[in-house]
């Protein structure tokens, strides 16, 4: 019962101070005045327990929880990622404009491919001196346009006879130097011969009927692995163009080997056969001989016959010479030994004091390498000339190697030293 009655007594403490407190602040309200009542600020202090119900409204930091939601705003970055995948844009295609003021498809026929043809033969003969270029290596060059147009007609008008165009391709092929021209006067052979509009024997003479500029020869060769019948065919030009054809049953095949022409600086070709390799089966030997005013050398081109399609034989990589003054050479087929032959390279070099160069070439089962080398020196009966040896002695012994200056130097020493040198100079005494 004592509790009861403290607890009573407390609540009617607190009512009557709520309602002074009530009645204080409607009569400030009321007349404006001031508060002066600064003791009642006490009142309310001796209740220490009514601010801890206050703290409640520590809850309304609970915005801080909408804080929360910048994660959200991070999330939304996430989704912009995920906006970048788009679709590409999509393009029109263009498309033609096919209306009539703009476009139509002409017909073409063989007359008209023959009129096309025939102005682009004549439009090189229109060039100017300078648009020829050097030794007309661009007049030459420009061939290669009606080639083209040739081409085209072949492959347009399958059933127009086709030798006309075969034939203007070809030569004009070989006006441009384009090594396909020795694969398209080998389709042409192979066709005549199988038609029988021509035989082995009568191939020249037809040849000629139809090909004014160049002349065909044809020689048989001995039997070989690869056919009873077999022939090397050379059409001469500017240089050559080389075909090996043989004959298995009642058909022949042709295979092109080279096309050795150049019309700008014609070469002087020459074909040559033999057993170089000493497998019993000889071999074709395709070379440019250099005439005086050459300092340069080449490898001739070597094509193994045994099997067919032909394969041409490798050089060892590497082998090279400088001539490096004027020459004339040759390359020749000798014996070594009975069953098996060498490749020789001869040259005569530098007429004033004439040298002869021997180069002996082999096969090792792979390529041909060198096998001996040998220089030597003829000086001229003209006291005259013999100093102009003193250059060849300076451009052997700079260019050659001493396995070829030292020879030469022997062969000249009994004569040596001339009266004068070649620039008019005298030896000195010693």
């Amino acid at each position: 019962m004592q509790q009861w009655v403290v607890i009573a007594t407390l609540l009617l403490i607190i009512l009557v101070v709520l309602t002074l407190t009530a009645f204080l602040v409607f009569r400030i309200n009321a007349s404006g005045a001031e508060l002066t009542l600064t003791p009642t600020i006490n009142l309310s202090a001796t209740l220490t327990r009514t601010p801890t119900i206050t703290p409640s409204a520590t809850l309304t930091p609970t915005p801080t929880d909408t804080s929360t939601a910048t994660p959200t705003l991070t999330s939304t970055s996430t989704n912009t990622a995920t906006a970048t995948p788009s679709p590409p844009p999509s393009l029109t295609p263009a498309k033609i404009d096919t209306s009539p003021e703009f476009y139509f498809l002409s017909s073409w026929s063989p007359e008209m491919a023959n009129e096309a043809i025939a102005l682009l033969e004549s439009l090189p003969e229109l060039y100017t001196d300078e648009q020829r270029g050097v030794n007309d290596v661009n007049y030459y060059q420009a061939f290669y346009a009606p080639a083209v147009a040739q081409g085209d007609a072949l492959l347009h008008f399958p059933d127009v006879p086709d030798l006309p165009w075969r034939l203007g391709r070809a030569y004009n092929l070989s006006l441009s130097g384009e090594a396909t021209a020795a694969n398209e006067y080998a389709v042409i052979i192979e066709s005549v011969l199988n038609q029988q509009v021509a035989s082995p024997d009568t191939l020249p003479d037809w040849f000629a009927s139809v090909q004014e500029n160049q002349i065909l020869s044809i020689q048989e060769l001995p039997p070989g692995p690869a056919s009873d019948t077999q022939y090397l065919i050379e059409i001469y030009g500017a240089g050559g163009i080389y075909i090996w054809a043989i004959k298995e049953g009642e058909f022949y095949t042709a295979y092109p080997l080279a096309n050795e022409m150049n019309y700008a600086n014609p070469p002087d070709t020459h074909a040559s056969t033999g057993d170089l390799t000493g497998d019993g089966s000889s071999e074709i030997m395709i070379w440019s001989a250099a005439n005086g005013g050459s300092d340069k050398f080449q490898h001739p081109r070597v094509f193994d016959i045994s099997a067919a399609p032909p394969v041409e034989l490798e050089f060892r990589p590497g082998d090279d010479f400088f001539v490096g003054v004027d020459h004339t050479s040759r390359w020749i087929i000798g014996k070594q030994g009975e069953q098996s032959q060498q490749m020789i390279y001869e040259a005569n070099a530098f007429p004033p004091c004439p040298a002869s160069i021997r180069r002996i070439y082999i096969w090792d089962g792979r390529q041909f390498v060198l096998r001996t080398s040998s220089f030597d020196v003829t000086p001229s009966s003209d006291p005259a000339l013999l100093g102009y040896c003193q250059i060849l002695v300076d451009h052997a012994a700079n260019f050659w190697g001493p396995a070829a200056a030292i020879p030469i130097m022997e062969a000249l020493y009994p004569n040596w030293p001339p009266e004068t040198y070649a620039d008019g100079s005298t030896p000195p005494l010693d």
